[in-house]
């Protein structure tokens, strides 16, 4: 094939393996083997996810499925930093690369040069071999970005700014004189990643971020290149103007889940609690495979609080395979369980309101010797406080940052999942002292008797005790109905509490029967009631709600004059009436069954 042909098969050879790049472009078969000095050239960049799992096929054409997995908002450059140059010596006629500028040839610390003919050119070994050796150094700079500020920063003629990729990942330019190109992906901060598809099955993941995980490497395209990967007689011996490239990266992500107290392992985005009960949590952040040039060198996950919520025990941090699209927490049960300590570091906040997991050298070792991206999961306990809010989500957000070798470091935030609470507020009327009226409260889930902590002496307002928060001295279990009548708790699950009466004002009689308030949020859970009943001696009437509070009217009839016994008569008003109660409690809990 001569000189010339085996020249360019090496440089296609580096683009392929050393700058891991695969590289396809069109032409008519039978084009002459001679460069034409007149023609002009163009550069195409399909920009792609690497976790689409596909290869890009060497077939000399454009890859139309690139529109389902390209990545937008993405700007690339491209300047030219030599010429294609013919020479000859006594092995014969070869091509080189001549007139170089003499800033690119400083950036690369002066690779080899050679004279031939008597001209001062460099092989495309040489400038492949500076150029990967280049990106790989290390240092306040990393080798990588210092090529793509030569990028960015080159000016006239010989550089040019590709159009922002689009919804494809596509972007061109035509027009270009022939030569050498060094072309870098300079700006990702842009990339629009596209949502993913809506279920109607499953809570909102809307706010999980995907960052690029690090920008694809600076990579040479000559223009005109040769057709090496067009088949028969002709392969290797044309020249292709028209060039197209697939630069690949990988995305990151940090998605976080709830885990459904109903199963103890259905991932969800949203739920609801109790002040004072654990609220298990997992956060999922990519792990991409990375060659030895790219190790990396720092890897931290971080989740911060709200006010309303704590963190209170990490369970286990693993690491395994990619899952895309998980949906139950026993998904991840094959992953490897990492040592504290020796592979992680756990950090917590005084306030228990963040944490930190920072992978160990040990660790890292195990980041780096995956050979298919993967996947870290980070798996713990929070809990509700008494902080917690009764009309907003409590939420928390996960972060993960990262530093490979030769980039910079690195973060991206994760999506933002809530909990939620519930209230009753009960009103006595008929009472001309309500203060003396108390209840206990049943939990019926669990059929225990509920210890509560009030919130302002005499206030009426009470939240379940919670031992994280509220001093052991502030624990009851008898609940008294403030001076205006009214008894409002808050920070409650979807569940049906049973109260019973246990004093009242003297000349009222107790309430005959306990009664049962049973609160069915919606589903998806998003902090609002579906709806709420009242049952008293087997009815069931609806109660009238409002977001996430349930409203009920209970009256006292006065003692009779002659009484020989019993515990009285108690009549019990609902405020209001609900169609949908019966329909929203069977809903809510054939789906959690399923």
């Amino acid at each position: 094939m001569g000189k010339m042909g085996k020249i360019v098969r090496n440089l296609i050879a580096g683009l392929l393996i050393s700058l891991l790049l695969c590289v396809s472009a069109s032409a008519s078969s039978g084009a002459p083997s001679v460069i034409d000095p007149d023609r002009t050239g163009s550069i195409t960049i399909y920009k792609i996810r690497e976790n689409d799992g596909r290869e890009r096929p060497a077939d000399a054409l454009p890859d139309p499925s690139v529109s389902n997995t390209g990545m937008e908002g993405i700007v690339f450059r491209a300047v030219k930093v030599a010429d294609i140059t013919a020479a000859a010596d006594e092995n014969g006629t070869g091509t080189y690369f001549g007139n170089a500028d003499s800033s690119f040839i400083a950036l690369l610390g002066n690779p080899a040069r050679k004279t031939v003919g008597g001209k001062t050119v460099y092989t495309a070994e040489s400038l492949l071999d500076a150029l990967a050796a280049r990106i790989r150094e290390s240092g306040a700079v990393p080798g990588a970005e210092a090529v793509r500020g030569f990028v960015r920063g080159a000016s006239g003629s010989a550089a040019r700014t590709f159009p922002a990729t689009g919804a494809d990942g596509g972007t061109s330019l035509s027009g270009l004189p022939q030569g050498l190109y060094l072309v870098a992906e300079t700006d990702w901060s842009g990339y629009m990643p596209k949502p993913p598809a809506e279920d109607p099955d499953r809570n909102s993941r809307a706010g999980t971020d995907e960052a690029v995980y690090s920008p694809a490497s600076p990579f040479f395209i000559m223009l005109p290149m040769t057709n090496v990967s067009v088949s028969g007689a002709d392969g290797g011996t044309s020249w292709l103007y028209d060039v197209t490239v697939y630069p690949k990266n990988s995305t990151v992500t940090i998605p976080k889940y709830i885990v459904s107290e109903d199963d103890g392992d259905s991932l969800i985005f949203a739920d609801d609690a109790e002040i004072g009960e654990a609220v298990r949590q997992i956060t999922a952040p990519s792990a991409p495979a990375v060659t030895a040039a790219h190790a990396y060198e720092k890897y931290v996950v971080r989740d911060e609080m709200d006010e309303g919520l704590v963190f209170e025990r990490l369970i286990s941090v693993k690491l395994g395979p990619k899952i895309a699209d998980p949906e139950k927490l026993s998904e991840y049960a094959g992953f490897t369980v990492l040592a504290e300590d020796t592979d992680y570091a756990l950090a917590v906040s005084e306030d228990k309101h963040s944490f930190s997991v920072t992978f160990l050298e040990a660790g890292l070792a195990k980041l780096n010797a995956q050979t298919q991206s993967g996947q870290v999961v980070v798996e713990w306990d929070s809990v509700l406080d008494r902080n917690a809010s009764e009309t907003d989500p409590n939420t928390n957000r996960p972060v993960l940052a990262w530093k490979t070798k030769g980039a910079v470091e690195s973060e991206t935030a994760g999506n933002i999942p809530g909990v939620f609470t519930y209230r009753i507020e009960l009103t006595k009327k008929g009472a001309d002292d309500p203060s003396r009226i108390t209840f206990r409260i049943t939990r019926k889930s669990d059929k225990k008797t509920m210890q509560f902590a009030e919130e302002g002496r005499g206030s009426g307002i009470y939240h379940p005790f919670d031992k994280t928060s509220d001093r052991k001295a502030d624990r009851t279990n008898t609940l008294r109905v403030s001076q205006d009548g009214v008894l409002i708790l808050r920070g409650l699950d979807e569940d049906t509490y049973t109260f019973t009466e246990l004093t009242t004002e003297n000349g009222l009689s107790l309430l005959r029967s306990s009664f049962d308030v049973a609160l069915s949020g919606n589903e998806p859970v998003d902090g609002e009631l579906c709806a709420a009943a009242v049952t008293v001696d087997g009815t069931e009437e609806a109660l009238l709600t409002e977001g996430g509070t349930a409203y009920i009217t209970v009256e006292n009839h006065p003692q009779p004059a002659l009484r020989t016994g019993g515990a009285g008569n108690g009549i019990l008003y609902s405020a209001a009436a609900c169609f949908a109660v019966l329909a929203c409690l069977f809903a809510r809990r054939k789906k959690n069954a399923g």
